[in-house]
């Protein structure tokens, strides 16, 4: 009967011990699982303020590229009202006689070619 009651102390203070260790464990994860929704929850702040800096730096550069559309529109429109973009009268006309001489003749870039001809090959 002692021996009984021995090993049934024995069985409680191991079952107790694994109990302890089982609630150390669970403690340890809830731990750590609060700690990361905690960074969850920081990573959406930190991306929500991003966002909203984004879109407010968005919407002021959309409003400064209106006001340049808006400003060139008008330049545009004074200044062809002002004057045409290109007159003919104004454009210089350059006219070459065809019939004038080249500064060098047929037959002078004929031989010219044909000496590069000569050298290019390999002799004999």
């Amino acid at each position: 009967m002692g021996f009984l009651l021995t090993v049934s102390f024995l069985i409680h203070g191991l079952s107790l011990f694994c109990i302890i260790l089982l609630y150390m464990q669970v403690t340890k994860v809830k731990r750590i699982e609060r700690l990361h929704q905690q960074n969850i929850n920081k990573m959406e702040a930190a991306m929500s303020s991003y966002l909203a800096e984004f879109q407010e730096q968005n919407e002021q550069f959309l409003s400064q590229l209106r006001e340049r559309s808006t400003s060139l529109s008008s330049e545009v429109e004074k200044s062809s009202v002002k004057s045409p973009l290109v007159d003919e009268e104004d454009v210089p006309v350059q006219r070459v006689d065809l019939k004038s001489e080249p500064s060098q003749s047929l037959h002078e870039l004929l031989s010219i070619e044909e000496n590069q001809k000569r050298i290019r090959t390999p002799f004999d």
